[in-house]
């Protein structure tokens, strides 16, 4: 398992650094600086170089579903600003917010205990009924209260 995760690591790094030169004809002294894991759904690594004219640059290569170069560091920045997460919980929690996941999730447990109760054969106690009703409101008008514009 180490001697794969190894190799498939000197694999990627020889890759970046073919990438790399291929985007700057002339450069010189390529060698991989810094990797960076799980950036946007990838890898990121650092190619370090000289250019034609002697001075230290650097270029970052991101294996995900595609293999992208990016030759200045502010395109990495721009590149992950635009990205959209692809998981759905995090997609929903950058939607709603903590407070309005766990809205959700207690929407979903109120709404769960009220079907077994309506679908049981005994007859529940009012008062529970009136706490689960009271709780379920509560928590609707926290959340969609929440969601509207402040004056």
């Amino acid at each position: 398992m180490y001697i794969k995760k190894m190799t498939e690591e000197t694999e990627r790094e020889k890759l970046a650094i073919e990438r790399v030169k291929a985007a700057n004809p002339g450069s010189s002294h390529f060698s991989v600086t810094n990797t960076y894991f799980n950036i946007m759904d990838g890898i990121l690594v650092e190619v370090g170089f000289k250019t034609q004219e002697g001075t230290s640059a650097w270029n970052h290569v991101h294996f995900g579903k595609n293999i992208s170069v990016f030759r200045l560091f502010h395109e990495v920045c721009t590149a992950m600003v635009a990205y959209k997460e692809t998981s759905f919980f995090f997609r929903l929690l950058s939607l709603t917010g903590v407070s309005g996941l766990i809205a959700l999730c207690l929407i979903g447990v109120f709404s769960v205990l009220l079907c077994i109760m309506a679908l049981s054969s005994t007859t529940p106690n009012p008062s529970i009924i009136e706490v689960i009703k009271l709780s379920f409101a509560i928590i609707l008008g926290y959340f969609f209260g929440s969601q509207a514009p402040r004056k």
